[in-house]
């Protein structure tokens, strides 16, 4: 019998076992001699963990991960043990100098081969044509943010906007607007207090107009401001089966109109795919209604079962007010974005090597970062529509170069579409040469109090040909540390040429005289 094992009833067990069995021998006797203090420290414990489910929910999540990576480096680590363990020292030492470089590059590859997972699991279509845009926005994300808290009293806050579509409920016309909600800020009333507000302003007007009919009353119970059991992601967890508690993440939450013209909430999910090599994708949108009046029986509900209803990503067409809409989760179409970095090869983001790699360039200035929210007009057969932008540029910082445009849908439609500019030898300038380009063309502003952000695409048809332009918006930070600016009234704008680097000042009260300036 070797020392690692001792022999029990005729049976054999290693360390491991009695490991266990020393651990769990006091705690039984500790049950036995006290039942109704550890039925009472059960009990509460399971009733802990079920109503303070979302505080370790990313915990099971990251389980569900790492579970099969973790296992398969255990079970590695232990069958080399088993070779090495007889053999001579030299010959041990030999097999683990092989082992842990192997490991350490399997755990370093994990991420890599994830991406390229999601990669070859898009329905990638490369167009021949960049599509025109339309209904340009000209406020940039934060700017609009500062200007709305800007208009609300101290005791209450608006959320971050999103750049969405809502029908008139007077014209039945679309409307391209900002919506946020407004939230109390007072730590009581978040625990306690609604979403009782929610702003839409234009989203392609030069200047935010804000007026009894831009704020709308509401009573939503859930807010992305709220505290507690009344926290969007709060409730968006505690709505989770057992399946989707493990494979489904909160993200955005929007603010829209459903085909009556009611005013909802909508969370974006994110739903991780895959054993192996998991990657992140669109899991569809809760929807949350407003409750229009308190009760004991909602408010236990909500504790206990979250609120919301499922709506999953091959059910989002059947519903009008969701079609061609802005609910896709950011993060699940920047996982798409960066996974394009092997569009030109397995090998292409190797480490090292980067021939053929892309990168997002995001601006340092921009609080927004890619993918922007654009509207393009038909693409390969789908009608106009909002879209997540990305531009790739070469991976090297010093590269400006505009490698390819990423379109996708940002409904969820599970079509993404590309548009290979250096294929075509177009040799266009990329976003991230902008900002220069435009200081330098106003060498009289002070840059160290301003930027030029959000560089957005603007695709049009000019003397006959399609030209692509890259429109920004002249912000003026708010503080020292830059982390807030507004973007003025009346905001100044540029349209920066991709072809010939041409920097052309527009005034965004004038979006149709733009096209007429260009053609000079």
């Amino acid at each position: 019998m070797t020392e690692a094992t001792q022999q029990v009833g005729g049976e054999q067990h290693g360390p491991v076992y009695w490991l266990f069995a020393h651990m769990l021998a006091p705690v039984m006797r500790m049950f036995a001699a006290h039942r109704l203090a550890a039925t009472v420290f059960f009990v509460v414990l399971v009733l802990t963990t079920l109503l303070f489910r979302e505080t370790w929910q990313p915990v099971a999540v990251l389980l569900r991960l790492y579970a099969v990576p973790v296992a398969a480096a255990f079970l590695f680590l232990y069958a080399v043990r088993l070779v090495s363990k007889r053999a001579r020292l030299l010959a041990q030492i030999s097999v683990w100098l092989i082992a842990l470089p192997l490991l350490v590059g399997a755990v370093a590859g994990y991420e890599y081969a994830a991406l390229w997972v999601r990669y070859q699991s898009i329905k990638v279509e490369t167009i021949d044509r960049l599509p025109e845009t339309d209904h340009e926005r000209i406020q940039p994300l934060a700017s609009v943010h500062a200007l709305t808290s800007g208009i609300i009293g101290d005791s209450r806050q608006p959320a971050p906007p999103d750049f969405v579509w809502m029908r008139n409920r007077a014209t039945g016309a679309i409307e391209f607007q900002w919506t946020m909600g407004v939230a109390p800020k007072i730590w009581l009333d978040k625990i306690w207090g609604t979403v009782d507000e929610v702003i839409t302003v234009s989203g392609t007007a030069p200047s935010l107009q804000f007026s009894s009919e831009t704020k709308h009353p509401v009573r939503f119970t859930v807010g992305e401001e709220l505290w507690l059991s009344s926290r969007a992601h709060t409730a968006a967890i505690r709505s989770f089966g057992p399946l989707k508690f493990f494979n489904y993440e909160p993200a955005d939450v929007r603010y829209l109109r459903d085909d009556a013209g009611e005013i909802i909430q909508v969370i974006s999910l994110l739903r991780w795919r895959g054993i192996f090599f998991p990657y992140p994708e669109f899991g569809g949108v809760l929807v949350i209604r407003q409750q229009k009046e308190s009760s004991v029986g909602a408010f236990v509900e909500r504790v206990a079962l979250g609120a919301g209803e499922w709506i999953s990503p091959e059910r989002i067409q059947e519903f009008p007010y969701l079609r061609g809409q802005n609910i896709m989760s950011y993060r699940a179409s920047r996982y798409i974005g960066e996974s394009f970095r092997f569009m030109n090869g397995f090998m292409a983001p190797f480490p090292g090597y980067h021939q053929g790699d892309v990168r997002i360039p995001d601006s340092k200035e921009s609080l927004n970062t890619q993918p922007y929210t654009v509207f393009f007009k038909e693409t390969n057969g789908m009608p106009g529509t909002l879209y997540h932008y990305f531009s790739l540029e070469p991976f090297l910082e010093g590269k400006h170069g505009l490698v390819a445009s990423v379109l996708i849908p940002a409904d969820g439609t599970d079509r993404v579409f590309v548009y290979r500019h250096e294929d075509r030898n177009e040799s266009l300038m990329g976003v991230s040469k902008v900002p220069g380009l435009v200081k330098n063309s106003k060498m009289e502003y002070d840059w160290n109090v301003s930027a030029a952000v959000e560089e957005r695409p603007y695709v049009r048809y000019i003397d006959g040909k399609r030209r692509l332009l890259w429109l920004t918006t002249v912000v003026t930070y708010e503080n020292a540390k830059k982390n807030s600016f507004t973007a003025g009234s009346v905001p100044q704008v540029a349209l920066v040429d991709s072809a010939t680097q041409e920097v052309i000042w527009v005034d965004p009260r004038d979006q149709a005289g733009w096209v007429k300036l260009l053609s000079k």
